[in-house]
């Protein structure tokens, strides 16, 4: 699982919420070298976002990060051991270059003692709380956020956002698609963040579209937006632009938005150039029903298509239409049969 996708289990693991298996999954992500910079961006904005800590407030990060490190150099020294023992007040003099599963093992062990003497009482529960909303099959939904900014989100999506807006940059996190109207605040930027991207607006209307792991489109209807990855490669976004971001080759491909960019909001359910098994996958998404395919469609078969309205059977003819499959009901079920 790419965490990018859930950053609600990193707040999970960095406030001692998780599940032990959410706890080994993490690590096990975290112990990757490839996600090594999107851990250190993921962190370091689930720390701001959990803390409201400003960068010039005075907090000793940098007694804390010689902290971690002396508890992670005596980590080393005690692997092999069937027990080792932490001490944080007497620190070992050896310091040991830190990979990205010792730093956030360690920072995460941390948090812990250091909420028992007061150093981090930024995450304890009584102040800033993380809400996430959440669209399943056949579900669209529209929220106000903490700063009036509306979301409406597509079916299968997710919102993430703290209860209030505290800290100078508005944060929230994005798995599938929705459509903000952001209040305008120009001291105050709003960012989405979506994959590997930052999407950041101070007053504007824009659609993100994160539905594919391994894609990110953002199309642009008012206003300005800029767009950048984790590689500092960025793009400033005008009215009508839109922009498809590809986590694989890190790379934007730029063109104009359409009447179907954000077609869902008008009920139009919208299939651009996939799969024909992943096209029924979103078909029995957008309408809420179970569909089984029998047989194996072929790998030529690229559907892209729009349909308007909660009626299924129009979709359904379709694909018999165009690829000669046959289709029936069996109890709460479609049956496609190739």
């Amino acid at each position: 699982m790419d965490l990018r996708e859930r950053p609600d289990l990193l707040i999970n693991f960095y406030t001692g919420k998780c599940s032990y298996e959410e706890y080994l999954m993490v690590m096990e992500w975290l112990s990757d070298p490839v996600n090594e910079a999107a851990a250190d961006r993921i962190m370091k904005d689930h720390w701001a976002l959990i803390s409201g800590i400003a960068m010039d407030t005075g907090y000793d990060q940098e007694g804390v990060l010689n902290k971690i490190k002396a508890v992670q150099a005596e980590e080393v020294k005690a692997e092999g051991n069937e027990q080792s023992e932490i001490s944080v007040s007497e620190p070992a003099a050896k310091v040991v270059k830190m990979s990205p599963k010792w730093w956030y093992a360690v920072a995460a062990s941390l948090i812990f003692i250091f909420i028992s003497i007061g150093v981090v009482q930024f995450i304890s529960p009584d102040q800033i709380q993380t809400l996430a909303v959440t669209t399943h099959r056949g579900e669209q939904r529209t929220i106000v956020l903490p700063d009036s900014s509306v979301v409406t989100l597509n079916v299968n999506s997710e919102l993430t956002f703290p209860e209030e807006f505290e800290t100078p940059e508005r944060i929230v996190y994005l798995k599938g698609e929705a459509f903000f109207k952001v209040n305008a605040n120009p001291k105050r930027p709003f960012i989405v963040k979506a994959g590997g991207l930052d999407v950041t607006a101070h007053g504007t209307e824009f659609n993100v579209n994160f539905s594919d792991k391994n894609k990110v489109i953002v199309g642009l209807m008012e206003g300005k937006v800029l767009v950048k990855d984790g590689f500092d490669q960025q793009i400033n976004m005008k009215p009508n632009d839109k922009i498809a971001y590809s986590d694989k080759t890190q790379k934007f491909t730029t063109s104009n938005i359409d009447e179907l960019t954000d077609a869902w909001r008008n009920n139009i359910l919208v299939i651009n150039q996939l799969p024909f098994k992943q096209a029924v996958e979103k078909i029995a998404d957008w309408y809420n029903v179970d569909i089984e395919i029998k047989g194996k469609p072929s790998t030529k078969w690229l559907v892209r298509a729009s349909f308007k309205g909660n009626d299924i059977t129009k979709s359904l003819e379709s694909l018999s239409f165009l690829y000669g499959i046959r289709y029936h009901k069996n109890k709460d079920k479609i049956i496609i049969e190739i």
